[in-house]
């Protein structure tokens, strides 16, 4: 009977923190879903972003730049902060542009591979970083940009780089 006892003093005792561990994760629940604050409209706040850019790109990796050549690489920002953005052959898909320190981010998934080579194939995350572009003596804007073909956003060990000037079509 004492053990019965027992265990009921136990149970009664752990209610608060079970309540207490139910009320906490409800709190987490809600402010997870918390609206997710609304995306800077970058095309308003850098109204020079806004048009058709394209240049022609060259991976540092010498076996994929020898077997790929030069890349041509096209990217369209329009004022809804859409993109449209080519490499090589392959269009992107579910595209995003944000701003970071140095210029502006994009990122997409290619709708194909870019190569048959085993160490490219799996590589469908591509992402543009456009340095901060500067107006050129003839009024085009420009900016030294490089790429990254990977398999996710995040760390890729076997990520291929290369480097594009964009340009600014007038």
């Amino acid at each position: 009977m004492d053990s019965i006892k027992g265990s009921k003093w136990i149970g009664f005792r752990a209610i608060p923190f079970v309540k207490l561990s139910l009320f906490a994760m409800i709190i987490a629940f809600i402010s997870c879903d918390a609206q997710k604050p609304e995306r800077e409209n970058l095309t308003g706040s850098y109204p020079f972003l806004s048009g058709k850019w394209s240049g022609t790109g060259k991976f540092l990796d010498v076996g994929l730049a020898k077997e790929l050549g030069n890349v041509d690489l096209y990217v369209e920002i329009r004022n809804d902060n859409t993109v449209l953005a080519r490499i090589g052959n392959s269009s992107l898909l579910e595209t995003s542009i944000e701003k970071t320190d140095k210029g502006f981010e994009i990122k997409g998934l290619l709708d194909k591979p870019l190569s048959n080579n085993k160490n490219v194939l799996k590589k469908d995350h591509l992402i543009i970083l456009l340095v901060n572009p500067v107006q050129s003596g003839n009024g085009v804007f420009v900016s030294d940009a490089n790429f990254h073909l990977k398999s996710n956003y995040t760390f890729d060990f076997s990520m291929r780089v290369g480097g594009v000037v964009l340009s600014r079509e007038q």
